[in-house]
């Protein structure tokens, strides 16, 4: 029982590795063998699920999800992270009935922190912030509401803000592009703003 869960506990940190370094590919690996050998890890199945919606293989990302929730209903984690799922092929309307089920369950720093992405995308910038801070109140270096947070403080022409948050972001993991794509933006946005004040 402890090899299987050394075994396990190690694929899952490989994939997490890889995952964050945005080797969806090699990291699905780990996530599949975690899955392998442990058929009802619901946490390495909606890795799977986020690996295969960066990938665009969306129908075996949904299946995952959804094999998931048949698992336990119950987790807010995989209800808010298929929600994202939704975002990314412009399905609104399942993501929003996604979102309910999450808000319904007890809510965590990832549930929180993919609600907020729900609720920046429809332009509900209030409620938005609220998931943000919520998930940052469980742990103030979740990239994801990091991220969204500089994405708002964008929204709202406070770029010196942003380019801290996506500065603070790029120094959690160096090895994200994002990071760096909303940061060289900010710098880009903050640099126009100043040039049209000295007009």
């Amino acid at each position: 029982m402890k090899s299987f869960k050394n075994i396990r506990n190690k694929n899952m940190n490989e994939g997490e590795i890889f995952f964050y370094n945005e080797d969806y590919e090699k990291a699905l690996e780990f996530f599949n063998s975690v899955y392998d050998i442990d058929n009802q890890n619901w946490k390495a199945l909606n890795y799977i699920g986020i690996c295969l919606t960066a990938l665009s293989r969306f129908d075996e990302a949904r299946s995952c999800f959804e094999l998931s929730i048949s698992i336990n209903g119950d987790i807010s984690d995989t209800w808010a992270l298929f929600s994202t799922h939704y975002l990314a092929i412009q399905d609104l309307d399942n993501a929003e009935i996604c979102v309910g089920h999450a808000l319904r369950l007890e809510g965590s720093e990832i549930a929180y922190a993919e609600i907020a992405i729900y609720y920046y995308t429809i332009e509900n910038f209030d409620n938005c912030e609220v998931f943000v801070r919520k998930s940052l109140s469980i742990n103030g270096k979740n990239s994801t509401a990091l991220n969204t947070l500089g994405l708002l403080k964008v929204y709202f022409k406070l770029y010196r803000d942003a380019i801290k948050i996506f500065q603070l972001l790029t120094k959690i993991n160096p090895n994200y592009s994002m990071w760096y794509n909303n940061l060289g933006q900010a710098y880009q946005l903050d640099g126009r703003l100043n040039w049209q004040k000295g007009l």
